[in-house]
């Protein structure tokens, strides 16, 4: 059993080092399988067993009566690690997901407040009334989703790609900690709602320095 799951990882890690060196470049289709047998000099169960890892995680897919092709490796594709780190880390895991938050969202709400446009500001409003809605609704499940949807927002008004592609990638673990974190706590939303509403007020009047304490403070408050 140790000798398989030694190969198993082996033949992961060499897999992965040909997509980032790009000896398979994303959107190609991979050798097929008795070629790749030959070339990493594995067994037909443990080259199948990776295979299906990777398919698993999104970074190839399969159609039928094809060979697998690369995907590109985006933060869906990230964001599916998330869930399992909950539980094989618990709390240590949930310190630096929100010590990468409380480092990367009040500089992302700076940001959104100098780029910003008319509609950056409408989404973030339209966001708002929602998730005042749900609050007014007792819809808990749904405020939640909506919240994230305002914080993945302001990344995007920020007009830097990466802090957003950063937001989305901590996405599905977020999700997890902030519905377990309110759980019969409606109250706590609607702080947050008021937070949301002021700082998209600061966003929207170009006032970088108050949305980035605003988006600190809800941070800090929230945890």
């Amino acid at each position: 059993m140790e000798q398989k799951t030694s190969t198993t990882d082996r033949l992961f890690d060499a897999i992965l080092a040909r997509i980032s060196d790009g000896t398979w470049p994303v959107g190609s289709a991979i050798p097929g399988e008795r070629k790749l047998i030959e070339e990493f000099g594995v067994s037909r169960i443990a080259l199948r067993e990776t295979l299906a890892a990777l398919r698993a995680l999104g970074v190839i897919e399969t159609a039928h009566g094809k060979r697998s092709r690369i995907c590109p490796v985006d933060a869906n594709v990230l964001a599916k690690l998330f869930p399992l780190m909950v539980h094989l880390d618990g709390e240590h895991t949930y310190k630096q997901v929100f010590d990468t938050r409380l480092a990367i969202e009040p500089e992302s709400a700076a940001l959104a407040a100098q780029h910003r446009s008319d509609e950056d500001v409408a989404l973030l409003n339209k966001l708002c009334q929602c998730y005042e809605q749900h609050i007014d609704d007792g819809n808990q499940e749904a405020a939640v989703d909506v919240d994230l949807a305002f914080h993945e927002q302001v990344a995007k008004a920020s007009s830097n790609p990466l802090l957003a592609l950063l937001f989305k990638t901590l996405g599905s673990f977020t999700r997890f900690v902030a519905r377990k974190s309110c759980e019969g706590s409606l109250p706590k939303h609607g702080g947050a709602a008021k937070t949301h509403r002021a700082i998209c007020e600061a966003i929207a009047a170009g006032e970088s320095a108050e949305a980035r304490k605003l988006m600190r403070d809800h941070l800090l408050e929230s945890a």
